[in-house]
Protein backbone atom coordinates (compact mmCIF):
# COMPACT_ATOMS: atom_id res chain seq x y z
CA UNK A 1 0.00 0.00 0.00
CA UNK A 2 1.03 3.72 -0.36
CA UNK A 3 0.09 6.83 2.03
CA UNK A 4 -0.21 10.36 1.47
CA UNK A 5 0.18 11.86 4.68
CA UNK A 6 -0.87 15.42 3.41
CA UNK A 7 -3.83 14.17 1.64
CA UNK A 8 -4.52 11.03 4.50
CA UNK A 9 -5.51 8.69 2.36
CA UNK A 10 -4.40 5.52 2.02
CA UNK A 11 -4.35 3.65 -1.79
CA UNK A 12 -4.80 -0.21 -1.14
CA UNK A 13 -3.96 -2.49 -4.10
CA UNK A 14 -6.43 -5.23 -3.35
CA UNK A 15 -5.96 -8.59 -5.14
CA UNK A 16 -8.02 -11.29 -6.70
CA UNK A 17 -10.26 -13.18 -5.19
CA UNK A 18 -9.11 -16.96 -4.37
CA UNK A 19 -9.12 -19.17 -6.00
CA UNK A 20 -7.48 -16.98 -8.83
CA UNK A 21 -7.69 -19.41 -11.76
CA UNK A 22 -11.46 -20.48 -11.21
CA UNK A 23 -14.92 -18.34 -10.48
CA UNK A 24 -17.26 -20.09 -11.32
CA UNK A 25 -18.79 -20.10 -7.50
CA UNK A 26 -18.42 -15.98 -7.27
CA UNK A 27 -20.48 -14.81 -10.22
CA UNK A 28 -20.16 -11.41 -11.04
CA UNK A 29 -17.07 -9.12 -11.20
CA UNK A 30 -16.55 -9.55 -7.24
CA UNK A 31 -16.21 -5.65 -6.42
CA UNK A 32 -12.64 -4.45 -4.98
CA UNK A 33 -11.46 -7.62 -6.05
CA UNK A 34 -8.79 -6.68 -8.34
CA UNK A 35 -9.48 -2.84 -7.44
CA UNK A 36 -7.01 0.15 -5.92
CA UNK A 37 -8.82 1.21 -3.18
CA UNK A 38 -8.43 4.84 -1.65
CA UNK A 39 -9.29 4.72 2.40
CA UNK A 40 -9.48 7.83 5.06
CA UNK A 41 -6.65 6.90 6.76
CA UNK A 42 -8.03 8.29 9.89
CA UNK A 43 -11.68 6.55 9.52
CA UNK A 44 -11.09 3.49 7.19
CA UNK A 45 -13.82 4.70 4.73
CA UNK A 46 -13.57 4.37 1.03
CA UNK A 47 -13.34 7.69 -0.26
CA UNK A 48 -13.14 5.76 -3.46
CA UNK A 49 -12.09 2.80 -5.68
CA UNK A 50 -11.13 1.58 -9.23
CA UNK A 51 -11.50 -2.20 -10.51
CA UNK A 52 -9.02 -3.02 -12.72
CA UNK A 53 -9.99 -6.84 -14.08
CA UNK A 54 -13.38 -7.99 -13.53
CA UNK A 55 -14.30 -11.13 -12.40
CA UNK A 56 -10.30 -12.14 -12.66
CA UNK A 57 -9.46 -16.21 -13.39
CA UNK A 58 -6.01 -14.97 -14.69
CA UNK A 59 -4.42 -13.85 -11.73
CA UNK A 60 -4.05 -10.35 -12.60
CA UNK A 61 -4.09 -8.73 -9.21
CA UNK A 62 -1.87 -6.02 -8.50
CA UNK A 63 1.78 -7.08 -8.20
CA UNK A 64 3.15 -3.31 -6.40
CA UNK A 65 1.97 -0.55 -4.58
CA UNK A 66 0.85 2.22 -6.41
CA UNK A 67 3.14 5.19 -6.59
CA UNK A 68 2.05 8.45 -5.79
CA UNK A 69 2.79 11.39 -8.68
CA UNK A 70 2.51 14.64 -9.36
CA UNK A 71 1.96 14.82 -12.69
CA UNK A 72 1.40 18.22 -15.14
CA UNK A 73 -0.88 17.35 -18.12
CA UNK A 74 -2.34 19.80 -20.25
CA UNK A 75 -0.88 22.64 -18.21
CA UNK A 76 -2.25 20.99 -15.15
CA UNK A 77 -0.30 19.97 -12.13
CA UNK A 78 -2.07 16.60 -10.92
CA UNK A 79 -1.73 14.57 -7.85
CA UNK A 80 -2.08 11.41 -8.85
CA UNK A 81 -2.08 7.51 -8.32
CA UNK A 82 -0.41 5.12 -10.58
CA UNK A 83 -0.89 1.51 -10.35
CA UNK A 84 0.77 -1.00 -12.54
CA UNK A 85 -0.70 -4.32 -13.63
CA UNK A 86 0.43 -8.00 -14.37
CA UNK A 87 -0.81 -7.12 -17.97
CA UNK A 88 1.53 -4.77 -18.48
CA UNK A 89 -0.87 -1.78 -18.00
CA UNK A 90 -0.33 1.67 -15.79
CA UNK A 91 -4.10 2.92 -14.45
CA UNK A 92 -3.46 6.38 -13.47
CA UNK A 93 -5.73 8.00 -11.00
CA UNK A 94 -6.08 11.96 -9.32
CA UNK A 95 -5.42 10.63 -6.01
CA UNK A 96 -8.01 13.06 -4.55
CA UNK A 97 -10.99 12.09 -6.10
CA UNK A 98 -10.38 8.81 -8.00
CA UNK A 99 -11.42 10.26 -11.47
CA UNK A 100 -9.02 8.75 -14.30
CA UNK A 101 -6.75 11.11 -15.46
CA UNK A 102 -6.75 9.67 -19.54
CA UNK A 103 -9.63 7.70 -20.56
CA UNK A 104 -10.00 4.25 -19.67
CA UNK A 105 -12.38 2.19 -22.11
CA UNK A 106 -14.13 -1.14 -21.66
CA UNK A 107 -13.39 -3.33 -24.21
CA UNK A 108 -15.14 -7.00 -25.01
CA UNK A 109 -12.88 -9.83 -24.29
CA UNK A 110 -13.08 -13.37 -25.13
CA UNK A 111 -15.35 -15.16 -22.71
CA UNK A 112 -14.18 -18.75 -21.06
CA UNK A 113 -15.41 -21.96 -22.04
CA UNK A 114 -14.74 -23.61 -18.99
CA UNK A 115 -18.41 -24.98 -17.57
CA UNK A 116 -19.63 -22.78 -14.82
CA UNK A 117 -17.65 -20.19 -15.09
CA UNK A 118 -19.08 -16.54 -16.00
CA UNK A 119 -16.78 -14.17 -17.24
CA UNK A 120 -16.67 -10.39 -17.69
CA UNK A 121 -17.75 -9.63 -21.16
CA UNK A 122 -15.81 -6.56 -21.06
CA UNK A 123 -12.33 -5.44 -19.26
CA UNK A 124 -10.87 -1.84 -18.50
CA UNK A 125 -8.19 -1.02 -20.70
CA UNK A 126 -6.09 2.59 -19.79
CA UNK A 127 -5.59 4.46 -23.01
CA UNK A 128 -2.27 5.95 -21.57
CA UNK A 129 0.69 5.24 -20.69
CA UNK A 130 1.54 2.52 -23.27
CA UNK A 131 1.92 -0.97 -22.07
CA UNK A 132 5.67 -1.08 -20.30
CA UNK A 133 5.81 -4.79 -21.00
CA UNK A 134 4.12 -6.97 -24.34
CA UNK A 135 1.26 -7.66 -24.03
CA UNK A 136 1.06 -11.67 -25.48
CA UNK A 137 3.78 -13.23 -27.50
CA UNK A 138 5.05 -11.48 -30.54
CA UNK A 139 6.76 -13.32 -33.61
CA UNK A 140 10.19 -12.60 -32.20
CA UNK A 141 9.25 -14.47 -29.07
CA UNK A 142 8.89 -17.91 -31.29
CA UNK A 143 11.48 -20.54 -31.32
CA UNK A 144 13.90 -20.72 -34.33
CA UNK A 145 16.16 -23.65 -33.07
CA UNK A 146 16.18 -25.46 -36.72
CA UNK A 147 14.14 -23.92 -39.69
CA UNK A 148 11.63 -26.58 -39.29
CA UNK A 149 10.94 -25.68 -36.16
CA UNK A 150 10.84 -22.29 -36.78
CA UNK A 151 8.38 -22.68 -39.54
CA UNK A 152 6.30 -24.84 -37.56
CA UNK A 153 6.20 -22.21 -35.07
CA UNK A 154 5.27 -19.42 -37.45
CA UNK A 155 2.31 -21.84 -38.73
CA UNK A 156 0.93 -22.11 -35.46
CA UNK A 157 1.23 -18.42 -34.10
Amino acid sequence: MSADEELGLVYLPIGTTVPDYYGGHRLGDNLFSNSLVALDAETGERAWHYQMVHHSVWDYDPPAAPNLIDIVVDGQTIKAVAQITKQGFTFVFDRITGEPVWPIVERPVPQSQVLGEVTSPTQPFPTKPPLFLTNGATVEDLIDFTPELRAEALEIF
